[in-house]
């Protein structure tokens, strides 16, 4: 939801636009618990997945 206005804006100056989101926590009551236990380990591999991305982008 928050890379809406980024796309939107990308798309209409034609610009080239890569979101990567991960996911910290369910919906559920649990949702804070989840957030403080997972959050590192969730930041860890969303950038694990950016810095992929960005070789694979380089290839190209």
């Amino acid at each position: 939801m928050e890379a809406t206005a980024i796309a939107q804006v990308s798309y209409t100056y034609n610009l080239p636009f890569l979101s990567i989101k991960s996911v910290s926590d369910t919906s559920s009551e649990q949702a804070p618990e989840e957030y403080l236990k997972d959050k590192d380990q969730v930041a860890i591999n969303a950038a694990d997945v950016l810095f992929k991305a960005i070789d694979l982008l380089q290839q190209n």
